[in-house]
């Protein structure tokens, strides 16, 4: 019996040990993930499950689920039975690992490997010799992976020498969760590849790059173009927000006060602020619309559709061939993540380009854009460039609403507070109270923290959205980016305003013909000093207006079109 006691005490003390030296293996390959910052995975949980809100503590848990899951699949591929096997697993680890942390020693990207970084060595791996300007960063990693090696094959050989796991069993498991970490990222909105095990998000990331960025080439901009007048104003600014309605904006007319600053603005006397009311978007989703306002493709451009979105030069080239510093701001994307079908090459006209950590949880994403367009915009960093051209994507009022304002910000109730408050009739009132809150937050407060009594001397500010938002259409919970044959027009109704000195002078309204937010791109060139050879192409400017019946927004990418009727009805879908 004594024995026995003896036997089980020892038992259960191997298992402590081995239970202990797993848990620090697990830590150690977690401290790999981001030697910069060891515990970054917690921020990236916190930033997925938002307070108060069941759905993304879900988002949270199923992350956490997964990353665990990832460095059991890494830790588990060291003991793999089969010696050739383990020699390819470790290999293949240590590659990972060593590309990581030097991405990450570089300064590239503090989290290492991000689908950025993977598509610039894809399109630069001709000048990989360019890596040798870095031997201390290589050395550095190299050393980090000798020592990692050395732990392995100690764990292996010395700790753990009759600790094996079946070879089929633990190279499933890493294949596995390899599929699984894809599937999450590109399934859960807001999950990147980048914030997992090096091992898994490389494979994820690679296929990521091959299922969406293969076939990308560089835009060329003609050297023949080339401004022939100076520029009508030093600092151009885009601001896109996100899923901002047109019509539910109290300045357009909505019966809810969403827009008090902006209503009495336009009442007021002030010559600084047009408002060109609701217009109709360039396209009814996100990435769809942030590119072709990226690249001026709208009804008025000539060519083959497709070859027009992988040809046409952005409105960087155009602005940097007219002198601008350019700059891209965008609140939705963690660093080293790259969206709305921008891609390596179109980042490198970018002279700087703004993401925030994900310790910044969604309704303070919109105030980190607003510290960064106000440091540019009033000259605090003295090498700031004499001209300036700023695109700014907004988190806005991106679903779910009640995450992207305050709970001190609720002025209308009442108003769910949590993600899976259903898209139905009977939760109408609490689901409109949110977005009406996240206008108010998102699009009145953030403008009137920008321009109110703000010198617009050499300056002017284009607002607009991305897309608008159909609610509660025939019980449909989808809110916008449908593609069938009946798409609800409210997702192409969004808001148009320029602020800038004497707008209403400088961006007149049309008389008897609309605008629409196609007009942006022309227009920019126009104020850069390019010659009306240059912007003609792309349409009428602001000022000018457009007949209803000429309109087009495109459904996503499809290539179909929704018309403008004449009188300002919309609707009629064209192959």
């Amino acid at each position: 019996m004594i024995n026995k006691i003896s036997n089980n005490k020892n038992r259960w003390a191997k298992q402590l040990n081995i239970s202990v030296y797993i848990l620090l293996i697990l830590a150690g390959l977690s401290f790999l993930q981001s030697i910069n910052s060891p515990f970054d995975f917690i921020n990236e949980a916190k930033y997925l499950s938002q307070p108060y809100d069941l759905k993304g503590f879900m988002k949270s848990g199923i992350y956490i689920g997964v990353y665990i899951a990832s460095l059991i699949a890494v830790a588990l591929a060291i003991f793999t039975r089969n010696k050739t096997v383990f020699i390819f697993l470790i290999s293949l680890i240590s590659v990972a690992y060593a590309i990581d942390l030097f991405i990450q020693f570089v300064g590239s990207n503090e989290k290492g490997l991000s689908i950025a970084t993977f598509s610039l060595g894809m399109t630069e791996k001709t000048r990989a010799n360019d890596m040798l300007l870095f031997k201390q960063q290589l050395i550095e990693a190299a050393a980090v992976i000798a020592g990692f090696v050395f732990f392995a094959i100690l764990s292996r050989n010395v700790f753990f020498k009759k600790f094996r796991v079946n070879t089929f069993l633990s190279l499933g498991i890493f294949i596995f969760m390899s599929a699984i970490t894809l599937f999450v990222v590109l399934k859960i909105f807001s999950v990147v590849a980048q914030a997992f095990p090096a091992p898994i998000k490389a494979m994820a990331i690679a296929s990521e790059y091959y299922l969406e960025n293969k076939a990308e080439e560089p835009r060329v901009l003609s050297d023949a173009v080339i401004p022939t007048q100076n520029p009508e104003y030093k600092t151009i600014v885009w601001i896109i927000d996100e899923s901002i309605g047109g019509q539910y904006l109290s300045v357009n007319g909505y019966e809810k006060d969403t827009t008090p600053y902006l209503k009495e603005l336009e009442k007021s006397a002030n010559n600084n602020f047009q408002n060109y009311g609701i217009v109709p978007s360039i396209a009814n989703c996100s990435a769809s619309t942030n590119l072709m306002l990226r690249i001026g493709l709208n009804s008025h451009q000539a060519g083959d559709f497709k070859e027009n979105l992988k040809t046409l030069p952005t409105i960087f080239q155009y602005a940097k061939r007219a002198g601008y510093k350019t700059h891209l701001i965008d609140a939705q994307v963690a660093p080293g993540q790259l969206q709305n079908h921008l891609s390596v090459y179109d980042k490198s006209d970018i002279d700087n380009f703004v993401t925030f950590s994900r310790k910044h949880i969604p309704n303070t994403r919109d105030q980190k854009v607003l510290e960064s367009l106000t440091g540019i915009l009033d000259n605090k960093d003295n090498t700031a460039a004499k001209l300036n051209f700023i695109v700014v994507v907004k988190l806005g009022a991106h679903w779910p609403y009640p995450l992207s304002y305050p709970i001190d910000q609720e002025f209308f109730k009442p108003a769910t507070r949590e993600s899976y408050t259903a898209m139905i009739g009977v939760n109408k009132e609490l689901i409109l109270n949110a977005y009406y809150n996240s206008i108010r937050f998102s699009v009145d407060k953030f403008l009137k923290e920008l321009t109110e009594n703000r010198n617009l001397d050499d300056k002017v500010i284009i607002y607009t959205a991305d897309h608008g938002q159909t609610l509660f259409y025939n019980d449909d919970p989808l809110t916008h980016c449908h593609s069938g044959r009946k798409i609800p027009i409210d997702e192409f109704k969004v808001p148009l305003m320029v602020f800038a000195n004497g707008a209403r002078e400088s961006f007149k309204k049309p008389i008897e013909k609309i605008s629409a937010q196609e007009q942006m791109f022309p227009t920019t060139l126009r104020l850069m000093g390019f010659p009306e050879n240059i912007y003609n192409p792309y349409g009428p400017t602001l000022g000018t207006g457009v007949n209803a019946d000429s309109i087009q927004s495109f459904i996503m990418l499809s290539g179909k079109k929704i018309n403008i009727k004449t009188g300002g009805k919309w609707g009629g879908v064209t192959e």
